[in-house]
């Protein structure tokens, strides 16, 4: 899940990439590449 983080440079996510519980709660923007 640190994949996430990556793209955390995209503006529409990277204000819940932020946030670590986002990281691990099911995003629903559907944009991060979950494992």
């Amino acid at each position: 899940r640190r994949r996430g983080w990556s793209h955390a440079a995209e503006p529409h996510i990277g204000t819940a990439a932020a946030v670590p519980h986002i990281d691990t709660a099911p995003r629903p923007f559907g944009a991060l590449p979950e494992p």
